[in-house]
């Protein structure tokens, strides 16, 4: 606003007037306002009307923010306005994809396109973002066989199919081992491949689809260092190791004292203390030790002096040991035990009618497992029972649901509630959806093996969890529907679909399906193909795994046949998107070997049972199957075709719990030692014998260190399995 003032100089005094208000409207409107000022002049009073004019401006807006954002990550729009006083208000145009609130911070929901809108009076700006599942920032490479990615997005799912490494130059592709987030920072990814990048080329790191160049270590060895240099005193020892490094940190070699390469030595010396093993004991604190590491090239001048060669001497000095405290009551509703070593959903809730139980883990700041000094009660029977309190042999207790609503699982400690877990109990399950692992399905007319197709079937309840169904009734539709038939297995939960010798064309077949009186249906389409080729002459051909993902855990209910698991390989020939067989004289490797899988069968045994014992034969990872077909062209030369897949092996078996009773033992045998002092509980059953691998075991004078160790447990069905116990104890006789 402006306001123009003409006074005559003759004008001794002036007698102000008030500037009369006005609505917005009006301000709006009028081009100016008058204001009438009194003056004296000579002793006479002189007036004159003097106009004021009035100019009204929208606020100044400008906005900077990212132009995308990630699933569960948030951005900041950071709003510039003037007047500096002037609100600013903001809006997204679909809150399902991204929200925002009143400061103009943004919220990833889903994957799509958003436009946040900011508005300060009549000013109105916007702001397009893009919401994506996973956004790389960045990524580095910490070890030979490791990269360091940061990521937003939900990390925890990101699995090792969805990052793939590749060299720049050739494009070959190489196979990721493992894909983690860590557990404080989730944006911290690390990427495990079954290679080792040494060459020092360029390589691109694609994780979810986003890819980013880097080139990595040349191999050559720069440095070498030794961790920890401070341990806790008065301990069971603390493992030493050493590491060679490139000139930009980057791990070649990560190595303890047994496992060095051959072009290194590396020792551990102590006065003080002493060495078990791998690891160093220091029981006083100020104590010390020695490791000496010495990198050697076995390269030599002419004065026969070693050249490139390292070496390094470092002090380790034993401090005070951190005082254990409860580091947190973890725990989870569950069928089966979880194996708490993994990230485990906690998971609260469960329905009347549901038989479960509540598993616990309770661990101090040493990360030692001390759940079973405590007992649990509930808050209100009349919500929910425990039949047991003690959680010191299985910790773990069956939860009774009596009603609908809300109790407690209270922990006690010597008779005293120390925390109090929630628990909900819902309504008892109903059916009120059915998922379908395919709505479509192509076969062939002719009278073989490949005119079926199959549709799994599951049942969903109300709370987006599978149910099992009473019945799953298959009706084909189409009217013209002559040798289609349908039929439910409910064994595999699959709907089979046969079209033998039926007219080929598209089919309707309506699944319902049934618990209680609760009835779901939904439709699924055939696509019926009349097709001569064979797996002779199909050029269509396709390297096809029977499973992408095993899990090796015997849970409580499995029976002897069940429990086995395999994976098989096979190359498929395809006419018109149908199957027309199976290409013989394939030749399958694992991993490029053929140590664990049948090379001309292209089985892989994930679990064999020998009468009523299972054993694992695959560990946790990824398997990469390769396929080989020698075929023969039109012109009667031999043309090599390869194939290669992946399926992933996971393991959620729980480990066995133990409770040492003593670490003073008087025998030498290391299965002996476990059975005299220490007591094992898998699944509410105690164990006392062990199985202990020679290379858990350090000795050394009277002591006797023990790593990991198995104990063959059984479950309900009578299946005998190994499952692991954490030792990791030194025994002294």
């Amino acid at each position: 606003m402006s306001l123009l003032c003409y006074l005559s100089s003759n004008f001794t005094h002036i007698l102000s007037q008030r500037i009369p208000s006005l609505s917005h409207s009006q301000r709006l409107s009028s081009p100016g306002y008058c204001v009438k000022v009194t003056a004296k002049k000579a002793g006479k009073k002189v007036s004159k009307t003097l106009k004021a004019t009035v100019t009204v401006k929208n606020p100044s807006l400008t906005l900077k923010a990212a132009n995308e954002v990630a699933v569960g990550a948030t951005e900041q729009i950071t709003a510039t306005v003037k007047p500096a006083s002037t609100k600013v208000t903001y809006a997204s145009s679909d809150a399902t994809i991204a929200t925002v609130d009143e400061k103009g911070v943004v919220t990833g929901v889903k994957a799509g396109d958003v436009t946040i809108t900011a508005k300060a009076g009549k000013t109105t700006k916007t702001v397009k973002m893009s919401v994506k599942t996973y956004i790389v920032k960045s990524v580095k490479q910490t070890k030979a066989d490791t990269f360091e990615a940061v990521v937003l997005g939900k990390t925890s799912d990101l699995k090792a199919s969805d990052v793939t490494v590749s060299n720049k130059t050739t494009n070959a592709v190489y196979a990721v081992k493992s894909v983690a987030a860590d557990e404080k920072d989730a944006t911290k990814v690390t990427i495990t491949t079954f290679t080792e990048f040494t060459d020092g080329a360029t390589y691109v790191v694609t994780v979810a689809g986003t890819a980013v160049e880097v080139v990595v270590s040349d191999g050559v060895v720069a440095d070498v260092t030794v961790s920890p240099v401070q341990i806790p005193a008065n301990t069971d020892g603390t493992e030493i190791k050493a590491q060679t490094v490139d000139k930009n940190g980057v791990v070649l070699k990560d190595f303890t004292t047994e496992s060095k390469p051959n072009n290194v030595d590396f020792s551990l010396t102590t006065t003080q203390g002493y060495v078990n093993g791998t690891k160093l004991v220091l029981p006083v604190v100020g104590n010390k030790g020695t490791a000496e590491v010495t990198y050697h090239t076995y390269k030599y001048d002419e004065n026969a002096k070693e050249v490139g060669a390292i070496t390094k001497k470092v002090d380790i000095t034993a401090v005070a040991e951190e005082v254990a405290t409860v580091a947190g009551y973890n725990y989870t509703i569950a069928k089966n035990a979880p194996d708490w070593t993994k990230a485990v959903t906690t998971v609260s809730k469960f329905a009347l009618g549901d038989s479960v139980k509540a598993y616990f883990h309770f661990v101090n700041t040493k990360k030692k497992d001390i759940t079973a000094d405590y007992s649990v009660v509930s808050s209100d029977d009349s919500v929910l029972l425990l039949p047991e309190t003690s959680l010191k042999a299985s910790q773990s207790v069956s939860l009774v649901a009596v009603k609908t609503g809300t109790a407690y699982i209270n922990v006690l400690k010597d008779g005293k509630v120390v925390t109090s877990l929630p628990v909900t109990v819902t309504e008892t399950r109903k059916l009120v959806n059915i998922s379908l692992d395919k709505t479509a399905l192509s076969v062939s007319t002719k009278a073989n093996k490949y005119t079926t197709g199959s549709v799994v079937v599951k049942g969903v309840d109300q709370y987006g969890e599978e149910i099992p169904v009473d019945t799953v009734i298959p009706t084909v539709l189409t009217k013209d529907s002559a040798n289609v038939t349908a039929k439910y297995v409910s064994a595999d939960k699959k709907v089979n679909v046969d079209v033998a010798n039926a007219k080929k064309g598209t089919y309707v077949i309506k699944i319902e399906a049934q618990k209680g009186n609760d009835k779901v249906a939904k439709t699924i389409t055939v696509n019926a193909v009349e097709t001569t080729k064979t797996a002779d002459d199909a050029t269509d051909l396709r390297l096809e795994l029977s499973d992408s993902k095993v899990d090796a855990a015997i849970v409580n209910d499995t029976t002897a046949d069940k429990a086995a698991k395999k994976v098989t390989a096979t190359v498929a020939a395809y006419d018109q998107g149908v199957k027309v067989g199976v290409v013989s004289g394939a030749s399958f490797t694992l991993n490029d070997k053929t140590d664990k899988i049948d090379a001309s069968k292209g089985t892989v045994d994930v679990v064999t049972v020998s009468g009523t014992k299972a054993t694992k034969v695959l560990s946790a990872g990824t398997y990469v199957v390769k396929a080989t077909v020698v075929t023969t062209d039109a012109k009667g030369n031999k043309v090599t075709k390869t194939f290669s897949g992946s399926f992933e092996v996971v393991d959620t078996q729980a480990s066995a719990t133990v409770k040492i009773n003593s670490k003073k033992t008087t025998k030498t045998d290391a299965a002996d030692i476990l059975a005299e002092t220490c007591v094992a509980s898998y699944n509410g059953t105690e164990y006392t014998t062990f199985a202990v691998d020679p290379k858990e075991v350090k000795t050394s004078g009277g002591y006797t260190y023990i790593g990991k160790a198995t104990v063959t447990v059984k479950n309900s069905k009578g299946v005998e399995f190994d499952v692991t116990v954490n030792i990791n104890t030194t025994f002294t006789r």
